[in-house]
């Protein structure tokens, strides 16, 4: 279904997924960011999921648990 949602065909979406998200992701982690992907593709008025939207998802996946560790990320000095 989240492929059907994303408006890409499968090559094109399975691209998108492996340059954006990281392979050690669990199932789970990258479905929910991909659903934000796809709110915020809505958001725009876009018909696809965008790199850009997989991006922004992801971040907000990756750094809560990167704080959790004590990794820091990005610039956001928190």
């Amino acid at each position: 279904h989240i492929l059907q949602a994303s408006g890409l065909d499968a090559d094109p979406f399975a691209a998108l997924v492996n340059a954006r998200v990281p392979r050690s992701a669990s199932n789970r982690s990258v479905i929910r960011a991909l659903r934000v992907s796809r709110t915020l593709a809505d958001l725009d008025a876009s018909p696809v999921i965008r790199e850009a939207d997989v991006a922004r998802a992801w971040s907000w996946q990756a750094e809560p648990a990167a704080r959790a560790r004590g990794e820091t990320m990005g610039d956001d000095p928190q």
